[in-house]
């Protein structure tokens, strides 16, 4: 499969040649006669700095002192929660709601109040519709870098939330080895192996596999994972590197669908069911998804000041979806309850090209003034095609479910239509930033999108073709006493044609637009080992996607989003043997209709996290955390459910003030380090199995319960 995903690569590029050589000839015309400029320069003792950026948010080289971007490695990740899925590990970082509703098969990730893209290596995923989901997996990752709020300049076409990025382990420069295994909660197995070293002084490799086992928080659920990564760097010269990353990731299993009817959870007046309760059909519901990857990194630094980089990655996700979902409940007046079910199947393939080629510029414009810029060309492709059908399937007893035979034909009159889409992107951008003496940096960028798509299904076509520019701009303020304020503003844009249904049905392309701004300061004190900030935010969406049932469009213009709020973080050394991080998020989310206007469901108002790590000894440390999750509304259920449940619910839910209870969660680590090579960590979350609610809408959804597992590794 890797053999013809290389065949697929290099078709696209030839396709996509004269494209680029167009819009290259015009980047690499300003870049040379930049570099000609900083050249003769050069010859007036101007002094240059070198930059390196490969794969990363980071395109410019310099680091971003403002709260917008986070870095951190995956194994302090997994140390820290034990976590098997990303959205189980980002539990303490200020701003990032996580583990928002527990599911075996995605990752699922509020950033203030938004859904983020995600990207791998640098290059972004592009959807055109919910279908299809990358999964990443922990082991093959070496850091996660999240940018917060809404930053089409970076990636392209994104939506309010941001962009998650995830660099994938590539060969070191010295030779390592990893042997790690694991078992906890939920049936949860998993053996992984990695491995990195020379073959001769020019090229390194490394070998990344696991397999991983694991039950979902419901009954007769479960997923099968295997994972296979191998790599290459050739080092042609000390100027030039070329990093060749492939990777293979199968799962298989019954789908853990994070849903539930808010009758019999969130309501219990008549009765009540478990969070392990399953209400799908364990002989019929399956998940079996293939993904591939093939893509490399190219550098070449000509000089001090001038580098070309080049990113290339193709991804393709096989996938064969099946699963029923409860969703409301039918109450009667006289009690007797069961759940409405629908069904979802979706058999498709996935494929998308992503090629971006930039030019990396750095000189000193004065002696006071250092200047660093980027100029690429971005190229982004989708195909997609496949079978979908979805509709009504059995009711369910809540309270007492029974499941169909494995030889039922309930579901053999499933009619699936065929559907086909594509998205094209094709982007112009450019990041500067600029030094004014050591105590001022500005930041500046823009891109300039290009971007087509069609969707076809049931005879009939929708379809876009527009072109947008977004900007970027920031001050960083370096004052004495390590004091640093800072000031951002960006902008976000995606457009996409919804898969069409009907004659009348999603007829119009759907785009949104979003205005990100924050404000903070920080404060990194020389009296002790620590750093403290506290920031604000404010997003601001225009159009996000959402289906007007009246006309059948899958864009509203009388619709926004807004977030706005404050993020507080505090990192202490207490003692040599104690360190503590403190977070706290206030977001204040509304949603606004015309001239309705209500609160976002499911953004609690108040995240507070602290964790506290103690050192006992050289080879053993403890921590313990604590995390808070303020209510969130759910007066849109008690409207759905009228009139009917709220008379029988009248004495124990007040309508006018519908929320979820408030939680506080304890979470645990232990880790010993039993010799050289050996450590062993224990990980407990959700440690006294508090059952509480993320979010209830039209439903309602659980959140993770108690997981504690054990993970041993051997280094070599």
């Amino acid at each position: 499969m890797l053999l013809w995903a290389l065949i697929k690569s290099l078709l696209f590029l030839l396709d996509m040649k004269m494209k680029l050589t167009k819009l290259a000839l015009v980047v690499c015309t300003s870049a040379l006669t930049l570099n000609f400029a900083i050249a003769e320069e050069t010859n007036n003792n101007l002094t240059l700095k070198p930059v390196t950026v490969v794969g990363t948010v980071n395109r410019l080289g310099k680091a971003d002192n403002s709260a917008s971007t986070l870095n951190v490695s995956v194994n302090e990740l997994e140390k820290q929660t034990g976590g098997t899925k990303l959205d189980e590990t980002l539990l303490y970082y200020p701003g990032i709601y996580a583990n928002y509703a527990p599911s075996n098969h995605y990752n699922i990730i509020r950033i203030r109040g938004f859904t983020p893209e995600f990207a791998m290596d640098g290059a972004s995923f592009s959807y055109p519709s919910g279908l299809y989901v990358y999964n990443p997996v922990l082991f093959g990752l070496e850091k996660v870098e999240i940018v917060k709020g809404a930053n089409s300049v970076l990636y392209g076409a994104t939506q309010a939330g941001g962009v998650v990025n995830l660099i994938s382990k590539r060969p070191t420069t010295t030779p390592q080895g990893l042997l790690q295994f694991r078992i906890g909660s939920h049936d949860t197995y998993a053996v992984g192996a990695d491995y990195s070293n020379r073959i001769n002084d020019y090229v390194r490799y490394r070998v990344v596999g696991e397999w991983q086992h694991t039950r979902g928080q419901k009954k007769y659920t479960n997923t099968n994972q295997y994972y296979f990564a191998p790599s290459f760097t050739i080092d042609f010269s000390d100027n030039t590197q070329l990093t060749v990353l492939t990777s293979f990731n199968k799962q298989k299993g019954v789908p853990s669908n994070f849903v539930v009817p808010g009758y019999g959870s969130f309501y219990t007046a008549g009765g009540s069911f478990s969070r392990s309760t399953y209400f799908g059909e364990p002989n019929f519901a399956e998940v079996n998804t293939k993904q591939y990857s093939l893509g490399w990194e190219f550098t070449h630094k000509f000089n001090d000041n001038v580098k070309y980089e080049q990113n290339y990655r193709y991804n393709f996700i096989d996938t064969d979806y099946f699963d029923v979902v409860a969703g409301m409940a039918t109450i009667t007046m006289t009690g007797s309850t069961t759940g409405t079910r629908s069904y979802v199947y979706n058999k498709g393939k996935y494929e998308s090209h992503y090629f971006d080629n930039r030019l990396v510029l750095n000189g000193d414009l004065s002696p006071e003034v250092n200047a660093v810029l980027a100029l690429g060309v971005e190229l982004q492709r989708v195909h997609v095609s496949g079978n979908y059908a979805s509709g009504s399937a059995s009711s369910i007893d809540l309270f007492n479910p029974t499941y169909l035979a494995s030889d039922s034909t309930a579901f053999s009159s499933m009619s699936p239509y065929h559907y086909i889409q594509t998205a094209n992107q094709t982007s112009l951008y450019a990041l500067s930033s600029f030094d004014f003496t050591k105590y001022v940096t500005f930041n500046y960028g823009l891109r300039y999108m290009s971007v087509n798509g069609k969707s076809e299904a049931n005879g009939i076509s929708n379809s876009y073709n527009t072109g947008h520019t977004v900007h970027s701009a920031g001050f960083t303020f370096n004052l004495p006493y390590e004091v640093t304020p800072y000031v951002n503003f960006s902008q976000a844009f995606r457009a996409r044609a919804p898969i069409p249904t009907s004659s009348t049905d999603y007829r119009s392309f759907a785009y949104n637009k979003a205005n990100s701004l924050q404000t903070g300061i920080k404060y990194d004190p020389e009296l002790f080992d620590g750093n403290f900030e506290v920031s604000y935010f404010n997003i601001h969406e225009h159009n996000p996607f959402s289906r007007n049932d009246s006309t059948g469009d899958y864009q509203q213009t009388d619709l926004a989003i807004k977030t706005h709020g404050w993020e507080i973080a505090a990192n202490l050394d207490v003692t040599d043997w104690w360190q503590t991080r403190l977070g706290y998020t206030y977001t204040s989310a509304t949603t606004y209709r015309s001239t309705t206007t209500f609160e976002t469901n499911g953004i609690p108002k108040h995240v507070v996290s602290l964790w506290n790590n103690f050192t006992l000894s050289p080879s053993v440390s403890f921590g313990v955390g604590a995390r808070y999750l303020s209510s969130t509304n759910a007066r849109s259920l008690g409207y759905l459910y009228m009139p009917n449940v709220m008379q029988r619910l009248s004495p124990y839910v007040s309508l006018s003030n519908m929320r979820t209870k408030p939680v506080w969660l304890v979470d645990a680590m232990v880790s010993w380090q039993a010799t050289k090579d050996w450590n062993v960590t224990l990980n407990a979350t959700n440690l006294f199995d508090k059952v509480y609610f993320t979010n209830c809408n039209s439903v309602c959804y659980f959140g993770a319960g108690r997981y504690v597992g054990v993970t041993a590794q051997y280094r070599f």
